[in-house]
């Protein structure tokens, strides 16, 4: 699970696709309108996130994968969003509305470390600061109406 290579697209697929068939969940925590599980086994995303949790809604399914509580370092700081931003625009591609790379030598009010890629009707990855982890910056594989569709739209990606 340890790899000195940067995520290409194909190793991003491949990882997300292993962990959401493979990787052991713990035990849920219910919630009026959802269900979250932590991933004890996981791959690490974009060589920053190394922990994973599983989302369930009646709406959507999400993974979204986050820097883990235990490390001191657990948010990441502006230069290391650049970074973790570059590394999604290498993987993914243009995001969509083509907010490409974060500069953080920007004025504060021009900040923004939001991205969005919309692969298709099931499945969407966002780089954002997720509710479901009280704010922390995450990036969230989402597949709107459990879209198992969404799992055949990730293989033929």
């Amino acid at each position: 699970m340890i790899s000195d290579k940067r995520d290409d697209w194909e190793m991003l697929k491949n990882k997300l696709l292993w962990d959401l068939k493979n990787s052991p969940r713990k035990n849920p925590e219910n919630f009026e309108n959802s269900t979250i599980h932590r991933l004890s086994q996981n791959h690490r995303y974009l060589d920053f996130f190394d922990a994973v949790i599983e989302v369930i809604t009646p709406k959507e399914r999400k993974m979204i994968a986050f820097k883990g509580i235990s490390n001191p370092q657990s948010s990441p700081g502006l230069s290391e969003c650049q970074k973790i931003i570059a590394a999604a625009l290498l993987s993914i591609g243009k995001d969509d509305d083509e907010k490409l790379y974060f500069n953080y030598l920007v004025p504060k009010d021009k900040i923004d470390q939001a991205r969005r890629w919309t692969l298709s009707k099931n499945f969407i990855i966002e780089l954002d600061f997720q509710s479901e982890l009280d704010g922390k910056y995450g990036l969230a594989f989402v597949f709107p109406n459990h879209a198992k569709e969404g799992a055949a739209d990730l293989l033929a990606l």
